[in-house]
């Protein structure tokens, strides 16, 4: 009866022993396996993530959900780093924000027209729009609206201002240089005393389009 018990016990011990076994060189396999298979997925992952990185870093102008905030030195809370993809006239562009190219029209300035359907380029018209080729061809700008203004005008554009890289203000800018004049449309906005005065100024040094023109 004892040996019989203790024969029965060792042909459980090996049944036990030979279970652990089995399930034990699957848990390895199966690890093995899933690492194996993982593996690439996770240098995939690693050289996604590098990319991201490196998109971040240019701008991130093609992830409109991930676009990026920026409160410079002057407060003013911006949209961007938005790629310019092509200056349209002397006071519009056309930027990208996230997947889509956006028509930018700029808000408080107004520029010679140079590319009206159906009109003929206007003096200075070219001028202008170098101008401000020169100034945004192939750069990245942040962007902010005013609240005394509409979103977009009636063409669908949107209505912004524009800052560079270095913080300086492309609406303030192109009005300086004498390219384009301060401009109203129907209520004051938040630059228009900046805006007029760098108009005034302008003409008194003869900048631009004033050098050429006689002023009052």
């Amino acid at each position: 009866m004892k040996k019989r018990r203790l024969g029965s016990l060792g042909n459980w011990e090996a049944v036990s022993l030979v279970t652990f076994l089995f399930f034990s060189g699957l848990y390895f396999w199966s690890n093995n396996s899933l690492e194996l298979s993982i593996t690439p997925m996770g240098e995939d992952s690693e050289i996604l993530r590098e990319k991201e990185g490196l998109w971040q870093e240019e701008g991130n102008w093609w992830e409109g959900e991930n676009e990026e905030r920026d409160v410079g030195a002057d407060g003013v809370d911006k949209d961007g780093p938005y790629l310019v993809s092509r200056v349209v006239d002397g006071d519009t562009i056309r930027v990208w924000i996230g997947v889509k190219e956006e028509v930018v029209r700029l808000i408080g300035v107004d520029t010679p027209e140079s590319v009206a359907p159906g009109e003929p380029v206007e003096c200075f018209g070219v001028e202008a729009k170098e101008n401000l080729t020169g100034l945004l061809a192939g750069e990245v700008v942040y962007l902010a609206g005013d609240s005394s203004q509409d979103n977009r005008d009636r063409y669908g554009r949107l209505l912004r201002y524009v800052w560079l890289e270095t913080g300086e203000m492309v609406n303030f800018k192109i009005i300086s240089a004498g390219w384009g004049e301060e401009f109203t449309y129907k209520v004051p906005y938040q630059y228009q005393a900046d805006f007029i005065g760098a108009e005034r100024l302008a003409k008194i040094e003869q900048t631009g389009m004033w050098g050429c023109l006689t002023v009052n």
